[in-house]
């Protein structure tokens, strides 16, 4: 399998790494959510914005 199994794995361990930080950005802003429901203030920082584009 040699190079193949390599690549397989290289796929895996981004496609797992993209999914998790997917996870930590919808968690961030369902939190948001919930605090611009009860009138608290949403602060988003520059790094944020910067990636959000």
């Amino acid at each position: 399998m040699g190079d193949e199994g390599k690549l397989a794995r290289g796929i895996n361990r981004s496609v797992w790494l993209m999914s998790r930080e997917l996870l930590e950005v919808d968690l961030r802003l369902g939190s948001r959510v919930e605090g611009t429901m009860s009138d608290e203030a949403v602060f988003f920082s520059p790094e944020e914005r910067r990636n959000a584009s």
